[in-house]
């Protein structure tokens, strides 16, 4: 290990004074003046330890003007960092594509630091029902592996969540994995049973909506997923009614809604319009026409009404 340590901090100085002779896409004098700033500040945080620093400012340093000495120190700076991953990635492309004068015996040096990184990675084998449920690693999609393959990640906690329509959501939780460490994990999604929703309108003849999508007319029984919905009911006649409804994952939630008529607004423009005579003569038809309503209280129109005479 020490000697491949030394290695590669040979490396590392020895790719520093490289930077300036290698070829890239022609940019603009600014833009390699911006780049090689980066790169030198991301070689001083290296030198220094402050690894995260060097990762921003390397990548900046990439973004700006990529050269392969830019992605090795990349790969030494996620070293550091302890993302093993990411640097083995790294210095893999770098050895794709490393510069023509790299002498042979850096590159071994670097093929023996990626066989060091890679087994000191957490293998992780994942067995998840129903198999084509999407997975979140520490918040990221990451692909589930094919039978008998593993995940590979970095040493320490982590976390994976799984969902698939139709099933509830699933989340397990890897508390600090040491390094080479072995898991397994065994994960079955549980199916999400719809609940059942049921509406009993009054009137029975009123019409029911369910999220602004009309369902008919009457009492309405229905399976829904679990959530919550707007039921609204109206009839002719009668003030519409709106109604939030809760539906769980089993059991029927029901909701009957009794509509209100609407006033007799018919009759107001009569008594603005008219006077006291006109007042009688329309008390007068509706008795007429009406004989078994008892004549109301004067003042009222038909909530209070006289008892009926023996």
């Amino acid at each position: 290990p020490i000697l491949r340590r030394s290695c590669i901090a040979l490396a590392l100085l020895g790719l520093a004074g490289a930077a300036r002779a290698q070829t890239a896409p022609p940019v603009s004098a600014a833009l390699v003046e911006q780049a090689r700033a980066a790169y030198e500040l991301g070689l001083r945080s290296i030198a220094e330890g402050r690894f995260h620093e060097a990762a921003v400012a390397l990548e900046r340093s990439n973004q700006l003007r990529p050269l392969p000495v830019v992605t090795y120190n990349l790969a030494l700076a996620y070293r550091g960092l302890g993302r093993y991953v990411t640097a083995i990635a790294a210095f893999e492309r770098y050895g794709l594509a490393p510069e023509p004068s790299v002498p042979p015996e850096r590159l071994a040096a670097i093929r023996e630091e990626v066989a060091d990184l890679r087994r000191q990675l957490v293998t992780v084998r994942v067995r998840v029902t129903p198999p084509d449920a999407a997975m979140l690693v520490d918040g990221r999609p990451a692909a589930a592996p094919a039978p008998g393959e593993e995940l590979a990640l970095d040493p320490g906690a982590h976390a994976f969540e799984w969902t698939t329509p139709g099933f509830r959501p699933e989340r397990r939780e890897l508390p600090a994995a040491e390094a080479s460490a072995r898991v397994s994990l065994e994960v079955v999604l549980a199916p999400i049973r719809d609940g059942r929703l049921v509406v009993e309108p009054t009137p029975a003849t009123a019409s029911v909506t369910l999220d602004g999508r009309p369902l008919g007319a009457g009492r309405r029984e229905l399976p829904l997923p679990p959530g919550e919905y707007w039921v609204e009911v109206s009839a002719p006649g009668f003030v519409p009614a709106r109604r939030a409804v809760m539906v769980g994952h089993a059991g029927v939630a029901r909701l009957a809604i009794g509509l209100v008529r609407e006033p007799n607004h018919w009759l107001l423009p009569l008594l603005l319009g008219t006077g006291a005579a006109a007042v009688g003569a329309v008390i007068t038809a509706v008795v007429v026409t009406r004989p078994e309503v008892p004549a109301p209280h004067r003042g009222t129109w038909g909530d209070v009404a006289e008892p009926a005479g023996p």
